[in-house]
């Protein structure tokens, strides 16, 4: 196996795509009402408006009876203002938009992958540059029963009642790849567009004096990924570089194997092949299965609560964005929905693929003996 390196600057690239350049707020609004909401803004609260653009925050008065606080000395005259002048229908629309944002990353949560799958094409597919297109482009996290964990190899196993994925020729494996990568970047770019949209459209009063806390919503899933392929990791490795089965190889030791044991350029050779070959076309997938261990477990538990977390910031951050109604909130969903399931099917290809390759090398019968062996391995330290 050919070296990762550092893919620090693809993670400069990938946050950036979710920053476009940022426009004033309460210039451009959802189009249901964005026209009533500008109306009303120039008419009644053009005060409120300039003291908000060109104001000085020590010369604006405190609004303590109104809700307002020092973060929000600026923004919340001009919300409460737009908010007085709004008709209650209009305030009935927006609680609803409140209501269908507000469980729309425990809906994502359901359509997404898990954190198993997306490590495992990272960790054994070696595909380190789709993984994390399609974490960032889908960053929901599946979440099932509190402090359960599937074993990865289960995941590599499958059923016996599972499709077949058959090798295509090399030509459709290419189209395969670049429609991949086409897929996987064209939802990462579509959710950070639609959540840094939704900072800039709305108000959220969570966070009053900032735009930034929905795309923080998909940033914070990096954390989660980088955990979890920790974890994966922990429990299974994929043998490469002459490395025998059942040999300890600590962080350190996998490190210095994937970087010591073949020449710079074999190695960034092969693993560009990978990285830009469909998982079913590799033909040999020796991987290695570790039992639990305590780092495994303390792990495992934090990234569980790290992922209640994450779903309930979401939830407490779109339930709290006024000024979007109801139409809009349906094209949002509908937007983040079409992204996550995506990224969704994109990823159970590669790993039926990786799947397949994984029981070609080794065999149905064997699988069951690897796995009785694997529960009574030692895990491997980890530096």
């Amino acid at each position: 196996m050919a070296p990762n390196y550092h893919y620090a600057g693809f993670f400069l690239v990938a946050v950036m795509l979710v920053l476009p350049a940022a426009a004033e707020r309460f210039e451009v609004w959802y189009p249901q009402y964005g026209q009533v909401f500008e109306i009303l803004m120039n008419t009644h609260c053009s005060s409120q408006l300039d003291d908000f653009r060109h104001g000085n925050a020590s010369t604006v008065p405190l609004d303590f009876l109104g809700g307002g606080d020092e973060p929000s000395r600026l923004i919340q005259p001009l919300v409460l203002c737009i908010l007085d002048n709004t008709p209650e229908y209009i305030k009935v629309a927006m609680s609803a938009s409140q209501v269908l944002l507000g469980v729309t990353p425990t809906i994502l949560s359901i359509l997404g992958a898990s954190v198993e799958e997306s490590a495992l094409l990272f960790i054994v597919g070696r595909r380190p540059v789709l993984a994390w297109l399609l974490a960032l482009g889908s960053p929901s996290v599946y979440f099932n029963r509190a402090f359960e964990y599937r074993s990865p190899f289960e995941i590599l196993q499958g059923h016996q009642e599972r499709i077949n994925i058959h090798r295509p020729r090399r030509t459709w494996a290419v189209a395969i790849t670049v429609l991949e990568y086409i897929l996987a970047a064209l939802s990462m770019v579509n959710m950070g567009m639609q959540t840094w949209q939704l900072g800039l459209r709305t108000f959220c009063s969570v966070w009053p004096d900032s735009y930034f806390a929905p795309s923080l919503w998909v940033i914070l899933r990096i954390a989660l990924h980088c955990i979890s392929l920790l974890l994966v990791r922990l429990r299974i490795r994929r043998n490469f570089n002459g490395v025998e089965a059942g040999e300890r190889m600590g962080f350190r030791e996998w490190m210095r194997g994937v970087l010591g044991r073949v020449p710079v350029f074999d190695g960034f050779k092969s693993a560009t092949n990978m990285e830009l070959s469909p998982c079913v076309m590799q033909k040999q997938a020796d991987v290695e299965t570790f039992g639990e261990s305590k780092t495994y477990v303390c792990l495992a538990w934090l990234l569980h609560t790290l992922t209640v977390v994450h779903i309930l910031y979401g939830t407490l951050t779109f339930s709290s964005l006024s000024f979007i109604g109801t139409r809009d909130a349906i094209s949002v969903l509908g937007r983040f929905m079409a992204s996550v399931l995506t990224c969704r099917v994109i990823l159970m290809y590669e790993i039926a693929g990786l799947r397949e390759a994984y029981l070609e090398n080794n065999g149905s019968t064997e699988v069951t003996m690897i796995t009785q062996v694997a529960s009574t391995k030692s895990q491997p330290g980890l530096w």
